[in-house]
Parts: C-alpha cells; structure tokens; sequence
C-alpha cells in the first residue's frame, strides 16, 4: 500500500498536459515537513478552505473505509479479524463474536490441566494446550487492533486537515513533489488575477466549465460576456481551474499516504510486543493466574479469555484514542 501510494504522488499530474506546475505554496508557518491544504482567498483564486478541508476530510475518510473493508475481506489477514473496541468502521458496536460481516471471530486457544502430586499435595496445573498455542480468536482480535489504530490516525489526520496542513514524516519524497509543483502555480494566479483585474479572481475561475471552454475557443478578442478579456486570458483560466482541481486532489493522495504509513508504522510496533515469544508468555502467565479454577478447565478459560481481552483493551488504549471517531 505504501509504495503504491509514493508511486501515484510521484506523478506530476498536469504538468506535461497544460505546461504548468501543480499548485502548492511552497515555505509556510508549519515548516518543510507539512502539506498545506490547497486553499485561499477569492482575490488569490484558490479554492474556499473550508470547502477544501470539508471534501478532503470526506475523501480520506471514505478511502480509509474502503481499506479497512479489505481488510476484512481477507485482503490483508488471513484467518478472520475483529475489533473489539468501537469505532466508526463497526459502527461503534465492538465484535466480541462476529465481525460486522458476520464472520465469527474464530475459536480460542484451549486450556488443560495437569494434576501434580507431591506426597500429601495435590497441585492442579493450568497450562495453554501447545497444540493449538495462540487461537484463531486471539489473532481475528490482534488484527482488530489495526482497525482501532485507523480510526484514531484518521481523526488524527482530519484535525490536521481542519487546522490546515498535514504533518509528513514516510511521505516526504511525495511532499517534495507537491511543494516543488505548485511554488509555479501561485506565480501563475497572480500573474492571472493581475491581467483580470477582479477582486473575486475564483469567481472567473469557476466559469470555465467545459461549455464555457468551448464558447471560449471560439469567442471574439474583444468579447467580454465571460467576463474573460480574451481567448488567451479564457484559456488560462480553464487550465488553472485544471489544475487547482489536481492540485486539491494530490493533497488529498498526500494525506492518505501519510494516514497509510502512520497506520502501518503503529501496527508494526504493536505486533513486537505480541510476537510468538512474548505472547506465549503472557498466556502461560494468565493461564497459572486461574488455578484457582483447578480442575474446572470451563472455568480457567474463562479466566484466561478475560485475562486476554483486557491486556488487548490495555495494548489498544496505549496505542490508540479509543472512541477517537465520537469526538
């Protein structure tokens, strides 16, 4: 997914088809590591910011679900996977059994027990059953984790968005390219908005759609009904507009690419605390906690099942803003 992304951003989307340089402002206030939403004034004919922030915010978020559907449609993990904490992808309703697809949760590791006798002692041993070790339950759950870390970085992301530029770290080869693009497109509106001579410069932007294209071709020198001084001037203007939409377009790919690798980084250094070894351990740990249950093996996998869900809830916690999409 990552590399796909970097590969798409690479692009310089208009640059080759109308001969200008995508949009981007270049140097601002959050530093050379950020991507500034693609917005302005009506006088600089950028697009309104909140319209910008609202679509791109929209765009993401629906992306972000399509990638999580995948996920649970075994793109990604192969045994089944459940989140069990609430988030707007299961729609606030944690999967203890099934998964909003309705695919169970899978089975989980069995217990068994082994009586010890010492002279007058009898000790009940508790122990995970190695054949099955670490069950398919325990994995469709650890997988659910990555649900969780993909509801809190989006709403992550979209509070960015809304305070106006996108924090990069993996996707800063992308970034380049973004910042390098459109440092050319703000000479090109202001050279554009001087020779119009309009305090609403995105006013006579807008009028170029493909019908006023069209008429624009073909319209006398002098004619001004367009409001557009010229066929040049017409031309221009419907190739800003072009790329300013492309422009908005590769900040939106910017901020998936980001929310992708954020996504992928957090998983990653998740799955190192519950690697084979140490979870092993911990189930081996869990399972000596419920001896109190002693020969009742129904009653240890009780305990061990609870013991589980809340080191997952506390592992999540650490790692995520449970609920972050409620907020």
């Amino acid at each position: 997914m990552k590399n796909g992304w970097q590969v798409i951003l690479k692009k310089r989307l208009v640059l080759g088809l109308f001969g200008l340089a995508l949009m981007g402002l270049g140097p601002n206030s959050w530093g050379d590591d950020a991507a500034k939403v693609p917005c302005g004034s009506k006088e600089t004919g950028l697009s309104d910011c909140a319209e910008v922030k609202k679509r791109s915010i929209e765009l993401v978020g629906a992306r972000a679900k399509e990638f999580v559907e995948s996920w649970y449609d075994g793109e990604v993990f192969d045994e089944g996977i459940c989140c069990i904490t609430k988030n707007r992808f299961n729609s606030f309703e944690p999967e203890i059994e099934k998964s909003h697809h309705g695919e169970s949760c899978g089975e989980w590791s069995r217990l068994k027990h082994r009586i010890r006798r010492k002279k007058k002692r009898v000790d009940v041993l508790i122990t995970v059953d190695a054949r099955n070790q670490a069950g398919s339950r325990e994995r469709a759950y650890m997988a659910g984790v990555k649900v969780q870390m993909m509801d809190s970085l989006l709403a992550e992301i979209s509070k960015e968005i809304e305070s106006g530029a996108i924090s990069v770290g993996v996707c800063r080869e992308a970034l380049k390219d973004f910042n390098g693009v459109t440092k050319d497109m703000e000479g090109g509106l202001k050279s554009f908005s001087e020779q119009v001579k309009t305090a609403n410069t995105r006013e006579v932007l807008n009028k170029c759609d493909p019908e006023t294209q069209s008429k624009l071709t073909a319209q006398n020198e002098n004619d001004d009904s367009l409001g557009l001084k010229s066929e040049r001037l017409g031309m221009q203007a419907c190739r800003l507009l072009a790329v300013r939409a492309a422009s908005e377009a590769m900040f939106q790919q910017i901020a998936m690419c980001e929310l992708n690798a954020r996504v992928d980084d957090a998983y990653d250094r998740f799955l190192l605390n519950v690697s084979d070894p140490v979870l092993m351990k911990r189930l081996d740990q869990w399972a000596k906690a419920c001896k109190g249950c002693g020969a009742d093996i129904g009653c240890a996998n009780r305990c061990y099942q609870g013991h589980f869900l809340d080191y997952l809830r506390g592992e999540t916690k650490k790692r995520t803003s449970i609920g972050a999409s409620e907020g």
